[in-house]
């Protein structure tokens, strides 16, 4: 009973959120809805509940009596008694995890139990198996069950506020069985249709066409039609007033005899939403000349013998044509016609081209030819055969005609955008038959500012290389770094050449050219050359976008001096160059780095030394490991330069501990070899062995001393500091509470201890003792003072001899009976 309800509830939301006209389809989701949840009660865990149920192992609140008894002893502590059934319904529409927290860490698989409070999170994505790409997911719907079978549908609220929230299960809910049904929807396609024509001042203007969409007439702009079925476009238009000038999608049929336009049928997964078509009125125009002529409009005669005639019903690219034996003189509007004069053998030809608004490229298909083979030119759907002027931004169509053996037409876009004239030809000129040949190609990556993805008819292409044939294009898409400009869109093309082996260039050049760094991510360089470097040394500075060199010799510079090198490029970093000098022993170039952000917040610092000349350093602005994706972005940087004292460290070792050095500044670690100058602060830090303590209370915490101090005080102070902060051994003993007269009290530092403690040299133990046994007391010796045999009590000062000894009343007091 509770899956016929379950069955025909499931049926029911997914029918009311589905197409109306689709119940077939709609019948099939259901089907296999039912099927994802027929099963349950072969499920484990629900026959495991009912089992329980069954043998009164539930209370009435659906809580578990003995939840010890369900799983192994090795999980019983982690193990909640559980209360409600969870059950998840399929849609083979939708790719669904199921999780039971919000980072969806902990996946649910099949059915669980959960108790009150606790929640299911979702993941859901829509499957490849949907029948169409408007399939949307569109909610949880979540179902009860009571004792009988009996489903209701309840309404749990997100009031979290989490997209991945399905449901919560309230605190005081007492039910034992839910289903959890994910529900989709096949939204409305939406085709938005536009027709319309350019006036003579290049606005568009409306038309009144009638447009047919699944054999159903409509004169609105916009219709919304069934996503999961193939669909039919046309239109109609008046061709005796108006004739066809583009189409977008291109027209798969169109003919301006009947004033018929269709297109390619649409599919489910079909992306194209808008139909837009571009009429236009037919032309008049005036010719006038200085005798009579006749003409005919297309290779047709029409027309009187006149010396001024009105032409009409012209289309772009018709063709006038007169021919006389005599030379005319012409009268006509050149922004309508474009006008040939040829001498032929009994007089002269005279050619009028109707020109196509804005019209600014004559294109001749008789011009352009090309070895192996041959091509049809086509624009607008029209074959181009004889000489045509074009307008701007409109397409020519090229498809192979002919082809010689062994070479082809390599597949790809076959259509030519005009533009300028010297552009336009230079494109048509560069359409070439390549000879079919496998080549290999390489694929580099951009050394700096992003990376490359390459394709190859739509798949993505693994590998430094591929092979392909002659001719093959390869597309690129761009995926630049954080902070950086990508210079083309994605599906720039690289035409494979003939050469055996090449590399993909972009435009001719190296593949580096694709990204620009953003301004803002640049940062401002200066460097500083301190006074104590006034020797012949020479300094070269060199960094994108920026050189410089500076020498001190016979006093051009003298002093400090400071370079300010503007905003530079951080693809190459900064690079450091020392030459013409010598460094003296015990003297090195301190180099100090330091980059910060706007606000200071983040800054990165670094120091180097340099001991022998000429050298060069690199310090790169951005980490490698971060470079793509840094958010912060440095804005200055500044390097001081200057020549000091060093020394080369040398570690010093104590007994049951170590004493390490870092770099105020950094925070790095000074190893063995390392050079250190002077002056730089170091943090100096004695850490003793597990067991041992340091001594001494200055500069001392948690048993560790610390101190940050110049490096020469370091090296002036380090024995002295050893010795007055001696690492000492961490002493164990044992205090022995059990007395049979009386009570046994130990106190350190004023606080009572017991059992076995850890103690250090010098430290005092009180121990008081106090006789709780009437019959005796504490000896004393032979004078007895009022209450001095009850209690006593005495220090004991911890040293060595104390180590891993047991403390006990009776070595320090003797008892006896009165």
């Amino acid at each position: 009973m509770k899956k016929l309800i379950f069955l025909s509830l499931m049926v029911l939301c997914l029918g009311l959120t589905s197409c109306a006209k689709e119940d077939n389809k709609v019948n099939d989701v259901a089907k296999k809805v039912f099927t994802g949840v027929a099963d349950i009660e072969d499920d484990e865990n629900y026959k495991q509940y009912k089992e329980l149920d069954d043998a009164g192992q539930l209370s009435e609140d659906g809580m578990y009596k003995e939840a010890s008894s369900l799983v192994n002893e090795d999980e019983s502590e982690e193990v909640r008694p559980a209360q409600v059934l969870v059950t998840f319904a399929e849609n083979d529409n939708l790719n669904i995890s199921y999780y039971k927290d919000s980072g969806m860490q902990e996946q649910i698989e099949g059915s669980c139990y959960l108790n009150p409070n606790e929640a299911v999170y979702a993941n859901v994505a829509v499957s490849n198996d949907a029948k169409s790409n408007l399939y949307k997911f569109s909610e949880f719907k979540i179902f009860e069950y009571d004792e009988t079978g009996k489903a209701t549908e309840v309404n749990w609220a997100n009031t979290n506020n989490d997209e991945n929230l399905v449901f919560q299960i309230p605190m005081d809910y007492t039910g034992k069985d839910i289903s959890v049904v994910p529900v989709g929807m096949y939204e409305k396609r939406e085709l938005l249709l536009n027709d319309y024509y350019i006036d003579e001042d290049g606005n568009s203007k409306s038309l009144a066409g009638a447009w047919t969409v699944d054999n159903e007439e409509t004169d609105s702009n916009s219709i919304k039609i069934s996503s999961v079925t193939s669909y039919l476009v046309s239109y109609q238009y008046d061709s005796s007033k108006y004739f066809f000038v583009k189409s977008e999608p291109e027209a798969q049929y169109q003919d301006n005899d009947d004033g018929v336009v269709i297109f390619e049928e649409g599919k489910a997964f079909s992306d194209v939403g808008k139909y837009n078509i571009e009429l236009h009125p037919y032309i008049t125009v005036q010719l006038k000349g200085n005798r009579e002529w006749t003409y005919k409009v297309n290779k047709v005669s029409a027309g009187d013998e006149k010396k001024e005639q009105t032409i009409s019903g012209l289309k772009y690219n018709d063709k006038i044509t007169v021919e006389s034996k005599k030379k005319i003189d012409w009268d006509y509007n050149d922004s309508l016609l474009s006008y040939d004069e040829d001498k032929v053998d009994d007089g002269y030809e005279y050619t009028f081209v109707v020109k196509e608004a804005n019209a600014s490229f004559m294109f001749d298909p008789n011009e352009y030819t090309y070895p192996h083979g041959s091509l049809r030119f086509k624009c607008r759907g029209q074959i181009l055969t004889e000489r045509t002027y074009i307008g701007e931004g409109s397409q020519i169509e090229y498809e192979c005609e002919t082809v010689d053996d062994g070479y082809w037409l390599p597949n790809g876009n076959h259509s030519i955008t005009v533009s300028t004239a010297e552009q336009t030809k230079q494109e048509l000129s560069s359409i070439k038959f390549f000879e079919k040949k496998e080549v290999t190609v390489n694929l580099p990556q951009p050394s700096y500012g992003g990376s490359i993805v390459y394709y190859n008819n739509d798949s993505e292409i693994k590998g430094n290389n591929v092979k392909v044939y002659a001719g093959t294009p390869i597309s690129l898409d761009f995926v630049g770094w954080e902070g950086w400009i990508c210079n083309y869109e994605d599906g720039y093309q690289y035409r494979s050449t003939e050469d055996s082996s090449q590399q993909v260039s972009i435009e001719g050049k190296e593949v580096d050219i694709a990204f620009t760094e953003d301004e803002s991510h640049k940062p401002e360089l200066t460097v500083v050359l301190d006074n104590s470097l006034e020797t012949d040394l020479k300094v070269s500075v060199n960094a994108s976008s920026f050189s410089t060199e500076k020498h001190y010799k016979d006093g051009i510079l003298s002093g400090s001096t400071t370079i300010e090198a503007g905003k530079i490029g951080t693809e190459n970093g900064i690079s450091l160059g020392f030459a013409n000098d010598t460094i003296k022993a015990g003297q090195a170039l301190k180099i100090t780095y330091k980059a910060k952000n706007a606000d200071n917040k983040k800054y990165i610092e670094e120091t180097r030394y340099v001991q022998k000349i000429p050298s060069t350093e690199i310090f790169n602005i951005y980490d490698a490991n971060d470079i793509a994706t840094a958010k912060d972005y440095y804005e200055s940087v500044k390097i001081s330069i200057s020549r000091v004292d060093v020394n080369t460290f040398k570690s010093v070792s104590v007994d049951n501990g170590n004493v390490s050095l870092q770099y105020e500044d950094t925070g790095n670690t000074i190893t063995n070899g390392d050079i250190v100058d002077n002056d730089r602060n170091v943090i100096v830090t004695i850490t003793p062995d597990k067991g041992y303590y340091v001594s001494g209370s200055k500069n001392v915490s948690k048993d560790i001393y610390t101190n940050t101090m110049s490096y020469k005080k370091y090296k002036n102070d380090i024995e002295k500091i050893i010795k007055d902060h001696q690492i000492k051994k961490v002493f164990t003993v044992t205090l022995d509470s059990e007395d049979a007269y009386g009570d046994v009290l130990y106190k350190l530092n004023g606080t009572e201890v017991t059992g076995t403690i850890n103690v250090r040299e010098g430290q005092k133990i009180k121990l008081t003792y106090t006789i709780s046994d009437s019959k005796y007391q504490i000896k004393t010796g032979f004078v007895h003072l009022p209450g001095a045999g009850k209690e006593q009590s005495v220090e004991i000062k911890i040293d060595s001899s104390l180590d891993g000894k047991t403390i006990k009343r009776e070595d320090y007091f003797d008892v006896e009976s009165k």
